[in-house]
Protein backbone atom coordinates (compact mmCIF):
# COMPACT_ATOMS: atom_id res chain seq x y z
CA UNK A 1 0.00 0.00 0.00
CA UNK A 2 1.63 2.92 -1.28
CA UNK A 3 -0.82 5.49 -1.45
CA UNK A 4 -1.98 8.56 1.31
CA UNK A 5 -5.29 6.72 1.93
CA UNK A 6 -8.48 8.81 4.37
CA UNK A 7 -10.76 6.37 4.24
CA UNK A 8 -12.34 4.92 7.52
CA UNK A 9 -13.66 1.59 8.83
CA UNK A 10 -12.29 -1.75 9.29
CA UNK A 11 -9.30 -3.13 7.48
CA UNK A 12 -8.96 -6.73 7.69
CA UNK A 13 -5.16 -8.56 7.32
CA UNK A 14 -6.13 -12.34 6.63
CA UNK A 15 -3.55 -13.95 5.06
CA UNK A 16 -0.09 -13.13 3.41
CA UNK A 17 2.06 -9.89 3.68
CA UNK A 18 0.98 -6.05 3.49
CA UNK A 19 3.75 -3.76 2.71
CA UNK A 20 3.09 -0.43 3.66
CA UNK A 21 5.27 2.60 2.51
CA UNK A 22 2.75 5.30 4.13
CA UNK A 23 1.65 6.45 7.64
CA UNK A 24 -1.70 6.74 6.39
CA UNK A 25 -1.88 3.76 4.77
CA UNK A 26 -4.58 2.37 6.81
CA UNK A 27 -6.61 5.88 6.62
CA UNK A 28 -9.16 6.64 9.41
CA UNK A 29 -9.10 2.84 9.89
CA UNK A 30 -11.07 2.66 13.32
CA UNK A 31 -9.30 -0.79 13.70
CA UNK A 32 -6.59 -2.94 11.75
CA UNK A 33 -7.63 -6.70 12.25
CA UNK A 34 -4.75 -9.07 12.00
CA UNK A 35 -6.17 -12.07 12.77
CA UNK A 36 -6.74 -16.10 11.20
CA UNK A 37 -3.83 -17.50 8.50
CA UNK A 38 -1.03 -15.35 10.59
CA UNK A 39 -0.60 -12.00 8.28
CA UNK A 40 2.24 -10.16 7.84
CA UNK A 41 2.38 -6.84 8.23
CA UNK A 42 5.73 -4.89 6.35
CA UNK A 43 7.27 -1.99 7.26
CA UNK A 44 8.42 -0.88 3.71
CA UNK A 45 9.52 3.00 4.25
CA UNK A 46 11.45 4.92 7.32
CA UNK A 47 10.10 7.19 9.65
CA UNK A 48 6.40 6.53 9.85
CA UNK A 49 3.86 7.11 12.37
CA UNK A 50 0.75 4.96 12.37
CA UNK A 51 -1.85 5.65 14.61
CA UNK A 52 -4.27 3.03 13.98
CA UNK A 53 -5.89 0.60 16.89
CA UNK A 54 -4.84 -2.89 15.55
CA UNK A 55 -6.26 -6.23 17.08
CA UNK A 56 -4.31 -9.28 16.88
CA UNK A 57 -6.57 -12.59 16.87
CA UNK A 58 -4.74 -15.42 15.69
CA UNK A 59 -6.19 -18.75 14.91
CA UNK A 60 -3.68 -19.83 13.20
CA UNK A 61 0.02 -19.03 12.63
CA UNK A 62 1.23 -16.06 14.61
CA UNK A 63 0.86 -12.46 13.66
CA UNK A 64 3.68 -10.71 12.41
CA UNK A 65 4.83 -6.69 12.35
CA UNK A 66 8.26 -6.49 10.26
CA UNK A 67 10.77 -3.82 9.98
CA UNK A 68 13.30 -5.63 8.55
CA UNK A 69 15.06 -5.53 5.34
CA UNK A 70 15.60 -1.83 4.58
CA UNK A 71 18.75 -0.26 3.49
CA UNK A 72 20.33 1.60 6.53
CA UNK A 73 18.79 2.93 9.53
CA UNK A 74 15.13 3.12 9.96
CA UNK A 75 12.58 3.82 12.22
CA UNK A 76 8.66 3.28 12.69
CA UNK A 77 6.29 4.00 15.43
CA UNK A 78 3.20 2.97 16.10
CA UNK A 79 1.22 4.95 18.61
CA UNK A 80 -2.48 3.12 18.38
CA UNK A 81 -3.67 0.71 20.83
CA UNK A 82 -2.58 -3.42 20.07
CA UNK A 83 -4.71 -5.71 21.43
CA UNK A 84 -4.16 -9.31 21.76
CA UNK A 85 -6.29 -11.63 21.90
CA UNK A 86 -4.82 -14.46 24.30
CA UNK A 87 -7.32 -17.09 24.42
CA UNK A 88 -5.76 -18.17 20.77
CA UNK A 89 -2.63 -19.34 22.66
CA UNK A 90 -0.81 -17.57 19.95
CA UNK A 91 2.31 -15.28 19.78
CA UNK A 92 2.86 -11.49 18.45
CA UNK A 93 5.87 -11.50 16.26
CA UNK A 94 7.63 -8.31 16.14
CA UNK A 95 10.77 -8.62 13.91
CA UNK A 96 13.03 -5.67 13.94
CA UNK A 97 16.28 -5.21 11.42
CA UNK A 98 19.64 -4.44 12.49
CA UNK A 99 20.30 -0.70 12.96
CA UNK A 100 16.29 -0.55 12.72
CA UNK A 101 14.05 0.85 15.99
CA UNK A 102 10.21 0.27 16.09
CA UNK A 103 8.75 2.01 18.81
CA UNK A 104 4.91 0.70 20.06
CA UNK A 105 3.83 3.91 21.96
CA UNK A 106 0.43 2.88 22.57
CA UNK A 107 -0.58 0.55 25.05
CA UNK A 108 -0.33 -3.53 24.44
CA UNK A 109 -3.34 -5.20 26.29
CA UNK A 110 -4.61 -8.26 26.28
CA UNK A 111 -9.22 -9.63 26.08
CA UNK A 112 -9.13 -12.99 27.73
CA UNK A 113 -7.04 -15.07 29.85
CA UNK A 114 -4.21 -17.03 27.68
CA UNK A 115 -0.88 -17.50 27.00
CA UNK A 116 -0.13 -15.49 24.08
CA UNK A 117 2.38 -13.09 24.75
CA UNK A 118 5.26 -11.32 22.41
CA UNK A 119 7.70 -12.72 20.33
CA UNK A 120 10.58 -10.03 19.57
CA UNK A 121 12.78 -11.34 16.81
CA UNK A 122 15.75 -9.01 15.04
CA UNK A 123 18.68 -7.79 15.58
CA UNK A 124 16.66 -4.08 16.12
CA UNK A 125 15.33 -2.51 18.55
CA UNK A 126 11.86 -3.01 19.79
CA UNK A 127 10.82 0.01 22.37
CA UNK A 128 7.73 -0.32 24.03
CA UNK A 129 6.99 2.96 25.90
CA UNK A 130 3.65 3.46 27.23
CA UNK A 131 2.85 3.15 31.27
CA UNK A 132 -0.49 1.16 30.28
CA UNK A 133 0.62 -1.80 29.18
CA UNK A 134 -1.25 -5.34 30.35
CA UNK A 135 -0.83 -8.44 28.32
CA UNK A 136 -0.80 -11.18 30.52
CA UNK A 137 1.60 -13.99 28.52
CA UNK A 138 5.48 -14.04 27.90
CA UNK A 139 7.48 -11.83 26.52
CA UNK A 140 10.38 -13.63 24.61
CA UNK A 141 13.49 -11.63 23.94
CA UNK A 142 14.66 -14.23 20.18
CA UNK A 143 16.81 -11.24 18.70
CA UNK A 144 18.49 -7.90 19.58
CA UNK A 145 17.41 -5.39 22.08
CA UNK A 146 13.94 -4.95 23.98
CA UNK A 147 13.64 -1.69 25.56
CA UNK A 148 10.73 -1.08 28.15
CA UNK A 149 10.52 2.31 29.27
CA UNK A 150 6.81 1.95 29.75
CA UNK A 151 5.35 0.27 32.51
CA UNK A 152 3.72 -3.65 32.17
CA UNK A 153 1.64 -5.49 34.62
CA UNK A 154 0.36 -8.85 34.81
CA UNK A 155 2.41 -10.69 32.69
CA UNK A 156 4.57 -13.33 32.34
CA UNK A 157 7.92 -13.88 32.15
CA UNK A 158 10.38 -11.97 30.53
CA UNK A 159 12.71 -14.34 29.02
CA UNK A 160 16.16 -13.23 27.26
CA UNK A 161 17.88 -16.00 25.14
CA UNK A 162 21.68 -15.71 24.61
CA UNK A 163 23.21 -12.66 22.99
CA UNK A 164 19.80 -10.10 23.32
CA UNK A 165 19.24 -6.74 25.57
CA UNK A 166 16.58 -5.86 28.45
CA UNK A 167 16.67 -2.09 28.49
CA UNK A 168 15.09 0.74 29.52
CA UNK A 169 13.87 2.81 32.44
CA UNK A 170 10.43 1.57 33.12
CA UNK A 171 9.13 -1.56 35.20
CA UNK A 172 8.00 -4.89 34.79
CA UNK A 173 5.73 -6.84 37.69
CA UNK A 174 6.64 -9.83 35.59
CA UNK A 175 10.00 -12.33 36.29
CA UNK A 176 13.05 -11.55 34.77
CA UNK A 177 14.86 -14.94 33.33
CA UNK A 178 18.00 -14.64 31.44
CA UNK A 179 20.50 -17.49 29.92
CA UNK A 180 23.16 -15.58 28.26
CA UNK A 181 21.83 -11.97 27.94
CA UNK A 182 22.46 -8.70 28.90
CA UNK A 183 20.82 -6.38 30.89
CA UNK A 184 21.29 -2.59 30.79
CA UNK A 185 19.12 -0.29 33.27
CA UNK A 186 19.05 2.89 31.73
CA UNK A 187 19.14 4.25 27.64
CA UNK A 188 22.28 4.63 26.52
CA UNK A 189 25.93 3.86 28.00
CA UNK A 190 27.74 6.95 28.17
CA UNK A 191 25.85 9.58 29.50
CA UNK A 192 22.03 8.56 30.51
CA UNK A 193 21.83 6.68 33.83
CA UNK A 194 18.22 5.40 34.70
CA UNK A 195 16.57 2.05 36.82
CA UNK A 196 14.50 -0.62 35.43
CA UNK A 197 12.31 -2.68 37.86
CA UNK A 198 11.19 -5.94 37.69
CA UNK A 199 9.64 -8.88 39.72
CA UNK A 200 11.92 -11.85 39.93
CA UNK A 201 15.45 -12.03 39.02
CA UNK A 202 17.07 -14.93 37.63
CA UNK A 203 20.26 -14.54 35.65
CA UNK A 204 22.79 -17.30 34.82
CA UNK A 205 26.55 -17.12 34.48
CA UNK A 206 26.73 -16.14 30.89
CA UNK A 207 24.42 -13.31 31.78
CA UNK A 208 25.40 -9.41 32.07
CA UNK A 209 24.27 -6.88 33.74
CA UNK A 210 26.05 -3.38 33.05
CA UNK A 211 25.85 -0.66 34.95
CA UNK A 212 26.66 3.18 34.57
CA UNK A 213 28.05 5.50 37.03
CA UNK A 214 28.05 9.33 36.76
CA UNK A 215 27.28 10.29 40.02
CA UNK A 216 25.78 9.41 43.86
CA UNK A 217 21.81 9.55 43.35
CA UNK A 218 20.12 6.26 42.10
CA UNK A 219 18.12 6.15 39.27
CA UNK A 220 19.36 9.71 38.36
CA UNK A 221 22.87 9.23 38.32
CA UNK A 222 23.15 5.77 38.11
CA UNK A 223 21.89 2.44 36.80
CA UNK A 224 19.81 0.67 39.54
CA UNK A 225 17.87 -2.74 39.18
CA UNK A 226 14.78 -2.44 41.67
CA UNK A 227 13.43 -6.42 42.46
CA UNK A 228 10.24 -7.00 43.67
CA UNK A 229 11.07 -10.40 43.93
CA UNK A 230 13.57 -12.87 44.39
CA UNK A 231 16.99 -12.75 43.66
CA UNK A 232 19.25 -15.26 41.69
CA UNK A 233 22.57 -14.11 40.32
CA UNK A 234 23.79 -17.90 39.60
CA UNK A 235 20.91 -20.14 38.07
CA UNK A 236 23.39 -22.51 36.61
CA UNK A 237 24.83 -23.10 39.88
CA UNK A 238 28.34 -22.49 38.30
CA UNK A 239 31.15 -23.43 40.08
CA UNK A 240 33.29 -20.03 39.01
CA UNK A 241 30.55 -17.48 40.16
CA UNK A 242 27.45 -16.70 38.60
CA UNK A 243 26.32 -13.25 36.11
CA UNK A 244 29.10 -11.38 35.02
CA UNK A 245 28.95 -7.41 36.55
CA UNK A 246 29.98 -4.98 34.75
CA UNK A 247 30.89 -0.93 35.85
CA UNK A 248 31.05 2.59 33.36
CA UNK A 249 32.23 5.35 34.95
CA UNK A 250 30.53 8.15 32.53
CA UNK A 251 29.86 11.93 32.45
CA UNK A 252 33.48 12.08 33.55
CA UNK A 253 32.76 10.92 36.88
CA UNK A 254 35.01 9.77 39.24
CA UNK A 255 33.56 8.67 42.89
CA UNK A 256 35.02 9.76 46.34
CA UNK A 257 36.24 7.48 48.69
CA UNK A 258 33.14 6.40 50.66
CA UNK A 259 30.67 6.61 48.04
CA UNK A 260 27.93 4.14 47.76
CA UNK A 261 25.63 2.59 45.05
CA UNK A 262 22.85 0.55 45.42
CA UNK A 263 23.18 -0.79 42.10
CA UNK A 264 20.02 -3.49 43.19
CA UNK A 265 17.59 -2.99 45.35
CA UNK A 266 16.08 -5.98 46.62
CA UNK A 267 12.48 -5.39 47.75
CA UNK A 268 11.71 -8.38 48.98
CA UNK A 269 12.72 -10.14 52.49
CA UNK A 270 14.98 -12.48 51.02
CA UNK A 271 18.57 -12.62 51.20
CA UNK A 272 20.70 -13.08 47.97
CA UNK A 273 23.11 -16.38 48.51
CA UNK A 274 24.35 -15.91 44.84
CA UNK A 275 27.28 -13.56 43.79
CA UNK A 276 28.65 -11.79 40.77
CA UNK A 277 31.56 -11.93 38.72
CA UNK A 278 33.60 -9.09 37.28
CA UNK A 279 36.74 -8.39 35.09
CA UNK A 280 39.03 -7.17 37.59
CA UNK A 281 41.45 -4.31 35.99
CA UNK A 282 44.59 -6.26 37.00
CA UNK A 283 43.62 -9.59 37.55
CA UNK A 284 41.18 -10.73 34.90
CA UNK A 285 38.07 -12.58 36.08
CA UNK A 286 37.24 -12.96 39.55
CA UNK A 287 34.53 -14.25 41.96
CA UNK A 288 33.12 -11.52 43.86
CA UNK A 289 31.81 -12.89 47.36
CA UNK A 290 30.35 -11.00 50.24
CA UNK A 291 33.05 -8.27 51.22
CA UNK A 292 35.19 -8.58 48.40
CA UNK A 293 37.18 -5.82 46.27
CA UNK A 294 37.58 -5.35 42.74
CA UNK A 295 38.95 -2.70 40.64
CA UNK A 296 37.63 -1.34 37.46
CA UNK A 297 37.65 2.23 35.66
CA UNK A 298 40.88 2.46 37.88
CA UNK A 299 38.83 2.72 40.64
CA UNK A 300 38.53 0.34 43.62
CA UNK A 301 34.89 -1.08 45.36
CA UNK A 302 34.17 -3.62 47.27
CA UNK A 303 30.73 -5.27 47.12
CA UNK A 304 28.06 -6.25 49.87
CA UNK A 305 25.16 -8.51 49.59
CA UNK A 306 23.66 -7.41 52.30
CA UNK A 307 23.72 -3.76 52.05
CA UNK A 308 20.52 -1.16 51.96
CA UNK A 309 18.23 -2.60 54.00
CA UNK A 310 19.76 -5.93 54.51
CA UNK A 311 19.64 -7.52 51.30
CA UNK A 312 20.51 -5.30 48.81
CA UNK A 313 23.67 -5.40 46.33
CA UNK A 314 25.61 -2.12 47.10
CA UNK A 315 28.95 -1.41 46.11
CA UNK A 316 31.31 1.39 47.87
CA UNK A 317 34.17 3.45 46.61
CA UNK A 318 37.47 2.65 47.55
CA UNK A 319 39.76 5.01 45.98
CA UNK A 320 42.13 5.16 42.72
CA UNK A 321 43.82 1.82 42.32
CA UNK A 322 47.30 2.41 43.40
CA UNK A 323 50.66 0.99 41.08
CA UNK A 324 53.74 -0.14 43.17
CA UNK A 325 56.60 -1.45 41.08
CA UNK A 326 59.50 -3.15 44.08
CA UNK A 327 62.22 -5.62 43.28
CA UNK A 328 61.88 -9.03 45.38
CA UNK A 329 64.66 -10.69 47.11
CA UNK A 330 65.85 -12.38 43.47
CA UNK A 331 65.86 -9.09 41.27
CA UNK A 332 62.63 -9.58 39.64
CA UNK A 333 60.35 -6.42 39.24
CA UNK A 334 57.29 -6.48 41.22
CA UNK A 335 54.19 -4.59 39.62
CA UNK A 336 51.53 -4.09 42.68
Amino acid sequence: ISGSNTYSGITSLLAGTTVITQSTAFGNSSLVNMNNDGPVLDVGANNLTITNDFFIRNNGPDARVILFGLTGANSATFTGQFTVNEATQRDFIINVGEDDTLTLSGPIITTAGGGAGIRKLGDGTLIVSNTGNDYLGRTEIVGGTFQLDGNHINGDNYVLSPGTFLTGTGSTTSAVISAGGTISPGVTTGDVTDDVGTGDFTLNSATNLNIDLGGTTEGTDYDQLDVIGSVDLNSDANVGGGAMLNLSLVGGFTPTVGDTFIIVDNDDADAITTTFRTTDDDRGLVELPEGSAFTAGGQVYTITYQGGTGNDVVLTAEGAAETEVTIDANGNLVIT
